[in-house]
């Protein structure tokens, strides 16, 4: 708060929202024998923001989850699968310009040699 000529100014600054950040995963089913896929998203995320996401599954099996540099897919690397299918759900987290977290979930199938 200042004075000037004896009125009180103040400055206001105020802030617009643009495109609200989307982003889309696909589920994946992946072969047995296999012990990488992709998952495919679709997405508005600036290039600034996408290597920013946090990963996470729900299964052990998975062992690491990765952003490709190509702005459509995430890398997921587990372990090869020789018994019965099984499933993992896998989650994004990104914080957007704002602060605000978005989470995205989609699953990941891996075939068994049944």
């Amino acid at each position: 708060l200042e004075t000037y000529d004896e009125f009180e100014v103040d400055t206001i600054v105020v802030k617009q929202r643009g495109l609200t950040p989307s982003l889309k995963l696909a589920d994946v089913v992946a072969e047995a024998n296999v012990a990488k896929c992709e998952i495919p998203f679709n997405s508005n995320l600036t290039d600034e923001c996408r290597p920013n996401m946090k990963f996470e599954a729900a299964e052990a099996w998975v062992e690491s989850i990765k952003y490709l540099g190509n702005g459509t897919h995430l890398e997921v690397v587990f372990s090869e699968n020789y018994a019965v299918e099984r499933s993992t759900e896998i989650k994004v987290v990104f914080t957007d310009a704002w602060g605000d977290d978005h989470e995205t979930k989609c699953l990941l199938t891996q075939k068994g040699l049944e």
